[in-house]
């Protein structure tokens, strides 16, 4: 039987690199491909299950979330009356009244801001009797023909106490607001305490006392007379 030849063909080495190449991209394709498939594949998270959530304050949301609490808890604050505690009498004083510095010549005095024009309200214990002080206030205006001081009894806690009302051009000869003002108006009240009496005088345009009145009121009817007085 005759013998069948064989050949082997060795190929050539630079077709053996090639070939090598191309072995190793369509390794590192499928490689890529097989990772993709695979992060796909992941499971979603189960939507009956609530992850926690995490919230993150950065440095300025933090700081202005903080002023906004603060300046809300100032607004409370602000609104809330104070206790003021004069000789036999005291008042809740609405904090938002600015105060004057102190002075020896009235116990208390406070500056309130209308959008007519500001108003003075000056709290003093006073010798020299009710009937003579009214009637020094009546007489630091100039009053218009038909404009009369008026005055009426009012009750201030429990005591019957004095009221006058002025209005017409204002001018004093003491104060900061000396004048002359035009169209001014006071409101006066005289409360008997012992052993000297205590005038509440509120002062400033016509127009900027007739709207606070229903206020100045709510703070006469705060005050409280210590017993035996």
């Amino acid at each position: 039987m005759p013998r069948t030849a064989r050949y082997v063909l060795c190929p050539d080495p630079r077709s053996r690199l090639a070939l090598l190449q191309f072995n190793a991209r369509q390794l590192l394709i499928c490689l890529m491909f097989a990772s993709a498939i695979g992060c796909d594949s992941i499971s979603p998270p189960d939507p009956s299950v609530d992850p926690p959530i995490e919230t993150v304050d950065f440095p300025d949301q933090q700081a202005n979330r903080e002023a906004a609490g603060n300046a809300f808890d100032s607004s409370d604050e602000s609104s809330t009356p104070l206790e003021r505690k004069f000789a036999g009498i005291s008042f809740q004083v609405p904090s938002e009244w600015a105060e004057f510095p102190a002075s020896p010549f009235v116990d208390a005095k406070f500056a309130i801001s209308r959008p007519e024009g500001e108003l003075t309200l000056s709290l003093t214990t006073m010798g020299g009797g009710i009937d003579a002080n009214l009637q020094r206030w009546i007489d630091q205006f100039e009053q218009e023909p038909g404009d009369a001081a008026t005055r009426k009894t009012a009750r201030i806690d429990s005591l019957e106490s004095q009221w006058v009302d002025v209005r017409g051009t204002f001018a004093s000869s003491v104060g900061n607001d000396a004048g002359p003002h035009s169209n001014w108006r006071l409101v006066g009240i005289a409360i008997p305490v012992t052993p000297r009496p205590f005038f509440i005088k509120l002062t400033g345009p016509r127009d900027a006392v007739g709207d606070f009145l229903e206020e100045f009121q709510s703070f006469l009817d705060s005050a409280r007379i210590e017993e035996g007085r």
